[in-house]
């Protein structure tokens, strides 16, 4: 993968003759953007001096922030703008046959988009807040990653309202064609997480399996083939996008695609992605306060073929938890990973040992959590298979490297749960309203 495209020299490095004709050249487009801006506000020309001038403005800003350093350019940051663009431009061309200005509606994507940012950002750093706790300036990093789909999804859906309505633009209208726009950009912008690791996937042995060498996924797992969890959530943003286009050129009243957007991918994110996740403890913080323990279990040279599965209850030490899958090794010998594969453990007939992880039923009482250096977990018990011995090998808080025990439902899918019932809602509200629907609006529109 390819976190940074490219590096550009920072402003303190740069001989001052080139920091000033920067500055004059940004000046002039911004200038020539405010005088074209009246006239012709979504022509190639005003866009092309906004974009030169916001560059140069980044540029300086960045060359602050870098004290020194040359200023790294992010495939995931431009991967995202890159989608962000064809959204916008589809959204416009879309609601310019309701009479909109493309200009208005590049100002209200510009702000959806500030919006999302922010609150991705906030939501990622609420779940995170350990991460941040050493530098706090480091939130707003969001160049190292970080952002929660849903953390953004949500206010920009209110902020968007809110500005349609100041705007005294028709908002179920411009929600419905939003709805596509928003699929065609996240279907897009989905790659960055590819390109930066971000979003990673489950340990596979499938052929679509992803190998990782850099980016943002842990070092525990590079060279493991995962889940391509991120290619898969752009697959089903594009699918969205042709389906809610469908919904949205056949609607008989306004609002039903937007709506239709918030059930589809709520669902298919929570029932067909989530489960293929591999990064769920780090949006599910709660979980790193159970306890996690690597077992060594051995049993008689002469025994038969035994299965532990995946759930298998354990106990000992006053606690009880489950089996979250493992990894064998013949006679004495053991993989000094000792990473869960998410399986059951198979010992085959004569096999003497092998290597599993736990995860306890109960969290950390605040006590445990806050001296768990001296925490121990000694497991004892297997349930179904008393003729081995166990061994406590090492007692840990639940790590990401391990896989999410049977039946755990993340707060991301939770979080799918309450915008299906958001669009549940607004599907409602819009079959009570009846208004006209898109394909109704425009040739009433060309028919006055």
């Amino acid at each position: 993968m390819h976190p940074i495209l490219f590096e550009i020299p920072n402003r303190s490095t740069l001989a001052i003759e080139v920091v000033v004709v920067e500055a004059v050249v940004g000046i002039v487009c911004l200038l020539g953007w405010l005088a074209l801006r009246a006239r012709a506000p979504s022509g190639w020309a005003a866009t092309t001096l906004s974009t030169v001038a916001i560059l140069v403005g980044l540029h300086f800003v960045l060359s602050w922030f870098m004290k020194g350093d040359s200023i790294k350019i992010y495939t995931f940051g431009v991967v995202i703008i890159v989608g962000f663009l064809a959204g916008a431009r589809y959204l416009s061309s879309q609601t310019g046959k309701l009479g909109i200005p493309s200009q208005t509606m590049f100002d209200w994507g510009f702000w959806l988009l500030v919006t999302g940012i922010v609150g991705s950002r906030i939501l990622y750093a609420l779940l995170n807040y350990e991460e941040f706790e050493q530098n706090k300036l480091q939130v707003f990093a969001i160049w190292n990653g970080g952002l929660v789909w849903y953390g953004g999804l949500i206010p920009a859906v209110i902020v968007g309202v809110l500005l349609l309505l100041k705007w005294k633009l028709p908002v179920l209208p411009v929600c419905d064609a939003c709805a596509s726009a928003m699929m065609l950009a996240l279907g897009i912008g989905r790659w960055s997480c590819l390109l930066a690791g971000d979003d990673y996937g489950r340990p596979t042995e499938l052929w679509q399996g992803i190998r990782f060498y850099s980016g943002l996924v842990p070092e525990g797992l590079k060279g493991i083939p995962l889940h391509p969890t991120q290619l898969y959530m752009s697959v089903n943003a594009l699918w969205l996008f042709f389906v809610l286009e469908w919904v949205r050129r056949r609607s008989s009243y306004a609002g039903k695609t937007f709506a239709a957007m918030l059930i589809l991918y709520a669902a298919t994110r929570a029932f067909f992605i989530e489960p293929f996740r591999g990064d769920f403890v780090e949006r599910n913080p709660s979980w790193k306060k159970h306890v996690a323990a690597q077992l060594k279990v051995e049993r008689p040279a002469d025994g038969a073929a035994v299965t532990i599965e995946r759930g298998t209850a354990v106990s000992g030490g006053g606690r009880t938890g489950r089996v979250l899958g493992g990894a064998w090794a013949t006679g004495a010998t053991y993989d000094d990973d000792g990473k869960a594969a998410p399986r059951d453990v198979v010992m085959a007939g004569g096999q003497v040992g092998a290597r599993l992880w736990v995860v306890s039923d109960a969290p950390l009482s605040r006590a445990e959590a806050a001296a768990f250096h001296r925490l121990q977990w000694a497991v004892d018990r297997i349930e179904g298979h008393e003729d081995v011995k166990v061994t406590v090998l090492e007692v840990r808080a639940y790590g990401s490297d391990l896989p999410s025990p049977p039946g755990f439902v993340s707060t991301s899918q939770w979080i799918s749960i309450l915008v299906a019932g958001g669009g549940v809602l607004i599907l409602v509200i819009a079959r009570k309203l009846r208004q006209p629907g898109f394909a109704e609006s425009v040739a009433a529109r060309q028919a006055a």
